[in-house]
């Protein structure tokens, strides 16, 4: 038994790897427990295993199928966004740190200032360094024509997640930004304008950035991520993250739907990204517009709603199979949504596998089925423990809150001029 199980896997690696080089396989190879669980999840089953070898012809074609379309794309060079000579290396080793698995957080070298920035106080010049350093990555990775040297899925997944993050960099009203844009065969390097659209008053925003010169290109819309804990919004964030009887962020989208409306009005289509939080809220713009928008969600949690509230939804996601946050929740199944599992070639903790962008190391990329995917045992109970242990992570993080309020009162009569 054991040697035809080895010998049924042989055929499904066979199977998934056709198309590849040797060193792509080697590194399929070397990720194999993972995928080929993916591959069997895809044509309906549990697991894999000896009860493999009692299936009839017709699931045995139902796994050659799967196994077939398993591998979406393969990305064995990577992405190098950072300069090894730039004008500021302090910030190219914090971009590096923000992408490349080759660094960790020690060797950030963040000042005091920035960590008080970070944890404690917003500072808006800081914020603002970090955005224009940001900026240059679109204009670079369009520059060099990385779409010529990369995997066409792997470009698309990574671009898209950079887009994603920008609204953490909080882009004045009426800022200009340029990003690339794929549009039929090509990619494109849009100029936009960016509108601040506020959710929650003026503490969570999200931002329509509207073409400046090319009428074919589509406005987008970005839903920011839950912020850093000095960052504006960082606590309505946490709370929608953490509502016990709401899926991810609901709470802040219904609080929004007003300005959402008006910036959508006279919209004919509109791409929208997000990531985490954000890529939640994309889902539920997704879910009230259905063709009007095209989702595209990076690490996003799932929402506790029904199947039929969810089909609709047009777009594509991408998760780490590390991730934890993706767990959670139901993700949407219809025929024009598209789902992702991210495989590194470092094995990613849950924190890294949610925050760092894939791409700029070996990456492989699955293709999921989400209806199975949502059927899992494992999800459902996540999902069904989500109001109890965000009730309990929010009396845990009160405190917190209270402690930052104090701080910012204490700060403010400290420097108060007599």
């Amino acid at each position: 038994m054991k040697q035809e199980l080895e010998k049924l896997d042989r055929h499904f690696f066979a199977i998934a790897s056709q198309t590849l080089s040797p060193e792509q396989k080697g590194f399929l190879a070397s990720k194999w427990d993972i995928v080929r669980h993916y591959g069997c999840q895809n044509a309906g089953l549990k697991r894999w295993g000896s009860h493999l070898l009692r299936c009839g012809p017709q699931l045995h074609n139902r796994l050659d199928h799967a196994f077939t379309h398993l591998v979406a794309g393969i990305e064995m060079t990577g992405f190098k966004v950072w300069k090894d000579a730039g004008a500021d290396p302090h910030l190219e080793t914090l971009l590096r740190i923000l992408l490349d698995d080759h660094i960790n957080l020690e060797d950030a070298g963040f000042t005091p200032k920035e960590k008080l920035a970070f944890f404690l106080k917003y500072d808006p010049s800081i914020v603002a360094q970090y955005r224009e350093r940001y900026e240059q990555i679109f204009s670079d990775l369009y520059h060099h024509m990385v779409w010529t040297q990369h995997d066409p899925l792997v470009t698309r997944m990574l671009i898209g997640n950079l887009i994603g993050l920008y609204p953490l960099f909080d882009p004045p009203a009426n800022h200009e930004v340029k990003l690339i844009e794929h549009r039929g065969d090509q990619w494109h390097l849009v100029r936009y304008r960016c509108d601040p659209i506020p959710l929650v008053k003026n503490r969570v925003l999200a931002y329509g950035l509207t073409p400046i010169e090319n009428s074919q290109t589509d406005p987008i819309l970005l839903f920011c991520a839950t912020p850093y804990p000095a960052a504006q919004g960082f606590w309505e964030a946490i709370k929608s993250d953490l509502h016990p009887f709401r899926s991810v962020g609901e709470n802040l989208f219904n609080q929004g739907l007003d300005a959402i409306t008006a910036w959508m009005e006279g919209k004919s289509h509109v791409q929208c990204y997000g990531v985490s939080l954000g890529g939640a809220l994309a889902y539920h713009l997704g879910r009230i517009y259905g063709d009007r928008v095209t989702v595209h969600a990076y690490v996003p949690p799932g929402l506790s709603l029904k199947n039929l509230q969810l089909i609709g939804i047009q777009g594509e996601a991408f998760y780490h199979v590390n991730d934890f946050v993706a767990s959670l929740g139901f993700h949407p199944t219809g025929d024009h949504f598209k789902s992702h599992a991210v495989i590194t070639e470092a094995s990613r903790n849950f924190l890294l596998a949610h925050t760092r962008p894939a791409g700029c190391n070996p990456t492989l990329v699955l293709g999921i089925n989400p209806f199975y995917e949502n059927r899992k045992f494992s999800r459902r109970l996540l999902t069904a423990l989500k109001p109890i242990a965000g009730l309990f992570l929010y009396l845990v993080l009160f405190p917190l809150r209270i402690a930052g309020h104090l701080y910012q009162f204490v700060s403010r009569l400290w420097t108060k001029p007599v």
